[in-house]
């Protein structure tokens, strides 16, 4: 049975999140990509068989001592038996030809003191497997036994080879495949798995550093491999990056809740802000505490831009549960609130999505050894930034697309009052329909009491009136306008007036504001 999707703090603003990464496409045709990767598939050996195995690789070490014990007597003794039982502390076997008239069966319990094995086999009376060219007990772990010794002296050795000592010394036919895998399994004894071997050379752990440019874009800025994640090889990695880009002004880091990572932010950029993934906050927090009350208030207390309304929120949960709320304090230290956010970096994501979509972005590699993922990437990488370059150079003005667009979509909604205004741009404004909050506008320092416009370098319309507010001031101006107050079908009647097929009018507005 499936369980229903969990949607207990589910983000109810996953928008917000949104990182592009392959977004070229809205400006460019773009031709499906070719990557020039290794070819990794393993080679065998021009004569080995590739059919299905049947034999299974899952035996206790007691059932392999067992069974190999009695292939080896089946075999010197050229007959063909079938397994009836075999568990801890008893095994039961007969012989194939018992629909001849053979009675021959085999019977071995562990006695009381748990080491002594008492058999109990029965008459053997039937016709030669070699005569009858059956020896289906010749696995390949019974091979594995028996050519051990030879591989030890020389690894070298062929399963050609092998297969005609084995008949040299046993009398049997035994097929190529299954000399094959019986010289694989004892090289894997003798001198470890190749393919576990190969692997611990060339995998690790892959690190990213991941920035989002202008157009909420993803930008790779660096990418390392570690063995494990240590707090050593986090340190190493950001020492690294500190190399590449250094300590400019806004730098912020959003990691996940693992130590390793944050001690490595800490230990080599302990000036920056670093926030917390708030997806991995919720994970944790959800394991622990439950309720209505979380559900209401703790992402709304994450994207709240202004710390009076995360107070209201905090608050609330604090009330139903305090543990809750100290839990939060100890143990996620790190910045997971809007509110608390510097204004520094333009960044307002309060996940780590960023990462999320590069390991999405690369996942169809992964499977790749060390150094043709390294080198896919490489390509992926070139190729992305060579696109973009082709965007920019068909761009025109100083305002990306979407930002227009956004423009444009949110300025038909808007339905806000200008409380009172000056002539050196600071306003007083509120949303209609009652709302009680008001924020104050500096068009000139292009802030906002509310905080969007600080943090996020955009004035956002959806959750504050302060980009129509510059919008109307701006558009007042034009017309010669002394008004202190615009209603919503004047702004849209000015707004019309100059979104007429004219990209020019629609920039110039941004230039002028």
């Amino acid at each position: 049975m499936v369980d229903a999707e969990d949607t207990y703090l589910k983000n109810p603003e996953p928008e917000n999140e949104h990182v592009g990464v392959d977004e070229e496409g809205l400006y460019l045709d773009i031709v499906p990509a070719s990557y020039a990767n290794v070819d990794t598939t393993d080679k065998k050996d021009e004569d080995y068989d590739l059919g299905s195995n049947s034999e299974s690789d899952s035996m206790s070490d007691s059932d392999m001592d067992d069974e190999l014990a009695l292939a080896t007597h089946a075999i010197k003794k050229e007959f063909e038996y079938n397994i009836e039982k075999s568990e801890l502390g008893r095994y039961r076997a007969y012989c194939a030809g018992v629909e001849d008239g053979c009675n021959w069966r085999l019977h071995a319990s562990t006695m009381s003191d748990k080491v002594t094995v008492k058999v109990n086999p029965c008459d053997h009376k039937c016709q030669s497997s070699r005569r009858i060219g059956k020896v289906k007990h010749a696995t390949k772990f019974w091979i594995c036994e028996k050519i051990n010794d030879w591989l030890a002296e020389d690894p070298t050795v062929r399963p050609k080879e092998l297969r005609r000592r084995l008949k040299d010394d046993w009398k049997i036919s035994i097929s190529y495949k299954k000399v094959y895998d019986g010289k694989a399994l004892a090289m894997d004894e003798l001198y470890g798995n190749w393919n576990e071997s190969f692997d611990n050379l060339y995998r690790g752990q892959l690190c990213i550093a991941c920035a989002v440019d202008g157009h909420k874009w993803m930008y790779p800025v660096a990418i390392g491999v570690i063995d494990s994640e240590t707090n050593e090889n986090w340190i190493w990695f950001m020492e690294r990056l500190k190399e590449a880009i250094g300590t400019p002004p806004g730098l912020t880091f959003c990691t996940n809740c693992g130590q390793s990572v944050m001690i490595g932010v800490s230990e080599v950029f302990p000036n920056v802000e670093h926030r917390e993934c708030m997806w991995h906050l919720v994970q944790n927090f959800k394991k622990r505490f439950s309720g209505k009350v979380f559900d209401e208030h703790l992402w709304a207390a994450t994207y709240f831009w202004n710390s009076y309304m995360f107070g209201k929120h905090i608050k609330a949960m604090a009330e139903a549960n305090p543990a809750a709320m100290t839990y939060l304090q100890q143990t996620h230290t790190k910045l997971w609130i809007r509110s608390q956010y510097s204004t520094l970096s333009k960044v307002d994501y309060v996940t780590n999505n960023l990462a999320e979509s590069f390991n999405n972005w690369i996942k169809a590699d992964k499977g790749l050894h060390l150094d043709d993922l390294m080198d896919t990437i490489r390509q992926k990488l070139l190729i992305k930034w060579n696109q973009r370059k082709k965007i920019t150079h068909r761009m025109e003005g100083k305002i990306l697309p979407h930002i227009i667009s956004q423009l444009k979509e949110q300025s038909r909604n808007l339905d806000i009052d200008v409380v009172t205004s000056s002539l050196d741009g600071i306003a007083e404004v509120m949303a209609r329909g009652g709302s009680t909050y008001r924020f104050v506008v500096n068009l000139k320092e292009r802030t906002c009491s509310c905080r969007a416009w600080d943090i996020s370098g955009l004035p956002w319309m959806t959750e504050s009136p302060e980009f129509a507010m510059e919008l109307s001031d701006t558009l007042s101006r034009r017309r010669q306008m002394q008004v202190d107050k615009i209603n919503k079908d004047e702004l849209r009647e000015i707004w019309q007036q100059i979104t007429d097929n004219s990209l020019d009018s629609r920039l110039q507005i941004f230039f002028d504001i």
